[in-house]
């Protein structure tokens, strides 16, 4: 309505840099030394005003990251093919040793992907920022040896990313009941953790507390952090052409866009956690899939799983078996009668 479209109108662009033709080397310089994530945020338009939205998200991250607003005549510049694009671009450089230091500036980012990320809206564009800031100041602390970046929380009013490392207690176990609620209705994309949910598994525990750290290090970003007891819903992982060998492991799965990746490697925090920011950044290819598969109503409790699955299906051969021998008895006596 007016009132509405009034007060976006009304929001202030005085956090956002409008670059021009010339040379971006002055904002990028502010933008790689002088914010939280040492990180600038592009969005290449062909409006003439900052839109509400990016006005809005330079207020919500300031000091966190730069804001610039690009024209198309910059796009080629940044291999930008065709309008609106939002980049997050930061020094490849940073951190590395002196030679690489000394070599200069050299950008490397993260693109907002629609097919991945979901439709431009505030809450995408948010959730996909805050992700790209909390990679940015892990990996910042990683260079620093663990300490926190200059210029830190509580410093000239820059933030963590909304939520990031706060309780949030365990990663919801999926079920027929909560798929919904804790996958498709929640937005952005989900990361099931893939488990062998059986009682002989001594590891569960262990693979439980990995996914509860990315569920507590990504709180507020694009990631919500589930797992699903994957020897019991066969029928889902199988949907995905995965099976209990492939155990454990972590699916990427984008409900809206029917898109969905696969971890490969260790199941740990830091191998999981650059592979789910790797698909959120846009950076991990994805596949398609025709729908996401909806989880059965199963009692996970009375599945027989490993040994016990092969002696159930020995004992179903053995039966059948019996039939077809008894069969053929019957057959015989009847043709020895005649």
């Amino acid at each position: 309505d007016a009132a509405k479209k009034g007060a976006l109108a009304s929001l202030p662009d005085s956090f956002v840099d409008k670059l021009g033709q010339g040379s971006p080397d002055m904002f990028f310089s502010a933008a790689l030394t002088q914010t939280a994530a040492k990180a600038a945020c592009l969005l290449f338009s062909d409006k003439a005003e900052v839109p509400p939205i990016f006005r809005s998200l330079s207020m919500a991250f300031e000091g966190q990251m730069q804001f610039g607003f690009a024209p198309p005549a910059m796009m080629a510049q940044f291999n930008i093919d065709r309008a609106p694009a939002l980049l997050v671009l930061w020094n490849e450089n940073e951190g590395k040793d002196e030679q690489d230091a000394q070599a200069g500036m050299k950008l490397t980012g993260a693109r907002f992907m629609p097919q991945v990320h979901g439709k431009f809206s505030y809450g995408n564009i948010a959730a996909f920022v805050a992700s790209v800031v909390e990679q940015r100041l892990q990996m910042l602390g990683a260079h620093a040896g663990g300490a926190k970046p200059a210029g830190g929380e509580g410093e000239g009013g820059r933030r963590k990313a909304a939520g990031a490392g706060k309780d949030v207690g365990p990663p919801p176990e999926l079920s027929a009941a909560n798929f919904e609620a804790e996958c498709t209705q929640r937005g952005g994309l989900c990361a099931v953790g893939l488990l062998d949910g059986g009682p002989d598994n001594g590891n569960k525990e262990a693979q439980l507390a990995v996914l509860a750290k990315l569920r507590r290090r990504g709180a507020g970003g694009p990631l919500s952090y589930s797992w699903l007891d994957a020897t019991c819903h066969t029928d889902f992982v199988a949907a995905f052409g995965l099976g209990e060998t492939d155990l454990p492991t972590m699916l990427v799965l984008s409900p809206g866009k029917a898109r969905w990746a696969r971890s490969v490697g260790a199941f740990d925090a830091e191998t999981l956690g650059a592979f789910g920011n790797g698909v959120a950044a846009g950076r991990r290819a994805t596949e398609s899939i025709d729908a996401v598969p909806a989880l059965q109503e199963v009692d996970c409790a009375s599945v027989a799983r490993g040994a016990d699955a092969v002696a159930e299906d020995d004992a179903l051969g053995d039966e059948i078996m019996a039939e077809i021998l008894e069969e053929e008895r019957r057959e015989r006596e009847a043709r020895e009668a005649e």
